[in-house]
């Protein structure tokens, strides 16, 4: 199906496996309980997405960018921050400072 398009559409119960899907455009759309596994992702970009509850385990964002993204009441555990940065300061370094505040 090589550039299908579809409008107005409800693809309720859509399942898509073993397959490559290039140049791929959603746009001004409801993607409910939308669920990726086992999948590359490769030049993803969102913007202007609503995104609550969002679920991600196991994901490798090394080398993303984000500006303007509401993380409030994000809990991030269990994650590799190495080379993490908000605003240009390393978490890493503010969890140890943290830290030593903490321990005195």
């Amino acid at each position: 199906m090589r550039m299908a398009k579809f409008k107005k559409h409800n693809l309720d119960g859509l399942s898509v496996s073993k397959s490559i899907v290039d140049k791929a455009e959603i746009r001004t759309s409801l993607l409910h309980r939308l669920s990726l596994s086992d999948v590359e992702v490769r030049e993803l970009e969102l913007m202007d997405v609503a995104a609550p509850d969002t679920r991600m385990y196991e994901c490798d964002l090394s080398g993303s960018e984000m500006e303007r993204v509401d993380l409030s009441d994000v809990n991030i555990h269990n994650c590799d921050i190495r080379g993490l940065r908000v605003n240009g300061f390393l978490v890493s370094e503010l969890i140890e400072h943290f830290k030593n505040i903490k321990a005195i």
